[in-house]
C-alpha cells in the first residue's frame, strides 16, 4: 500500500513561500495497520480501512497567527498550475 501511494505522487520541489503542505497525499493510518506489518493480534472491526487518503492538486491554507491566506495550484507545468 505505501508503494502504491508513493507511485500516485508528484515529482518535483516544493515551493520557497508558502504554507507547508502545498499538496499531494494527505490522510490517515488506522493504528490496526502496524497488525498488518507485524503479527500484533490486534482486533479489527469489519469495514474499516488500515489507509485512507486523497490526492489534493490545489490548497487553500490558512494562516491564523500571521493572517495569510494561500491559495496553490501543482501541476506538470506552470499553466496547470496556475489554473488550479
Amino acid at each position: 500500500a505505501f508503494a502504491t501511494l508513493a507511485g500516485l505522487l508528484p515529482e518535483g520541489e516544493r515551493a520557497q513561500v508558502g504554507p507547508p503542505f502545498t499538496g499531494g497525499a494527505a490522510g490517515l493510518l488506522s493504528y490496526e495497520l502496524a497488525d498488518r506489518i507485524e503479527p500484533l493480534s490486534l482486533a479489527r472491526r469489519s469495514g474499516w480501512p488500515d489507509i485512507v487518503a486523497g490526492l489534493y492538486d490545489s490548497v487553500l491554507a490558512f494562516d491564523g497567527e500571521r493572517r495569510v491566506v494561500w491559495a496553490v495550484g501543482r501541476g506538470d507545468d506552470s499553466a496547470t498550475s496556475e489554473r488550479r
